[in-house]
């Protein structure tokens, strides 16, 4: 398979599963605060420290993509869907943010793949 048709395979499932994760947590978080001493729970520890972040919102969405573009184990798009979630990224800016990170990563890997075989020629 070509390398371009690798990076858009790579490209879009870790997007899509990024997504499909971030909005996984959402439902999940919203039928747990549905119990009255976990909502309790998030009203009084939580909510107050999230609405902290609300200022810092850009600045988080560009240091998610970085978290998810680094190549490494545990930092992809399954952790920054769980990690959008817990930071209350809005929607439309989680996802820009997973899907470039993934890019990023794609990128990284894809170079350093590439130069491998190349130098193995």
């Amino acid at each position: 398979m070509p390398v371009s048709g690798v990076f858009a395979v790579a490209f879009l499932a870790n997007t899509l599963m990024g997504i499909i994760v971030y909005e996984c947590v959402k439902l999940l978080k919203r039928w747990l605060l549905k119990y009255p001493k976990l909502n309790g729970y998030y009203q009084k520890y939580l909510y107050g420290a999230l609405k902290r972040f609300r200022k810092y919102e850009t600045g988080l969405a560009v240091s998610l993509a970085l978290f998810v573009g680094i190549p490494l184990p545990g930092t992809g798009a399954f952790t920054g869907g769980v990690i959008a979630e817990a930071l209350d990224v809005k929607r439309p800016l989680a996802w820009i943010s997973i899907a470039a990170g993934v890019l990023i990563a794609c990128v990284v890997v894809t170079a350093v793949t590439w130069s491998a075989m190349q130098i193995a020629r």
